[in-house]
């Protein structure tokens, strides 16, 4: 898989584009 793992309020993410960045941030 490629993509950037990000840990935010403990949870880690693996983000594969900017639309999942956005449907992070809308939750």
């Amino acid at each position: 898989y490629g993509g950037t793992e990000v840990k935010y309020n403990g949870e880690e993410y693996l983000l594969l584009s900017a639309r999942d960045v956005l449907a992070i941030v809308e939750k």
